[in-house]
């Protein structure tokens, strides 16, 4: 390979990386303090023993709304962090309720395994569809929505949230209730 194809090559992948950088800024700029669209809240899944059910059933509590799977490690490396949060927040009114795109056999066993102490609900169909009336657009997992009582999206998390991350946002979002 010569010198100019090897320069070309390298300008194309820094120029492809800045773009996906500033894509990737881009989704975690937008405002997030938006109101939840008409019927999200209600958007139809399914417990663990297949019945309907949905994050509405959480209403006015502040919830967040995760999207995971078994599959996925950064989603299984999070779950920790949620039950902890779960636990030091519920008497302040904070929920959890993962929603997977899992076999619901898979979501049983790890459930049983790390001994989840939130409801979890499964998305079987239009799965990209679901989560991009949830604000991710890409269908990226983890994703997670977190919902005032009000049924106001607050904030929107690509990827896994760290400990100080998301015990901030509790701290601040629980106090004003």
């Amino acid at each position: 390979m010569s010198k100019h194809s090897t320069l070309l090559l390298v300008v194309l992948c820094a120029a492809a990386l800045a773009a996906g950088l500033w894509f990737a800024q881009h989704l975690r700029d937008e405002d997030t303090a938006v109101s939840a669209p008409d019927g999200i809240l209600g958007e139809p899944f399914k417990d663990l023993k297949g019945r309907p059910a949905t994050v509405a059933n959480w209403h006015q509590r502040v919830t967040l709304v995760n999207f995971w799977a078994t599959w996925c490690a950064p989603c299984r490396d999070e779950i920790p962090l949620f039950m902890t949060m779960l636990e030091r927040y519920r008497d302040r009114g904070f929920r959890v309720v993962g929603v997977a795109i899992d076999e619901v056999a898979a979501v049983d066993r790890f459930r049983d395994e790390l001994l989840i102490n939130y409801p979890l609900l499964i998305l079987e169909h239009n799965v990209n569809a679901v989560m991009q009336r949830y604000g991710d657009r890409m269908a990226i997992l983890p994703y997670s929505v977190l919902v005032d009582a009000e049924g106001n999206i607050v904030a929107k998390k690509l990827g896994a949230y760290e400990n100080t991350e998301l015990d901030t946002l509790l701290a601040e979002l629980l106090a004003q209730n």
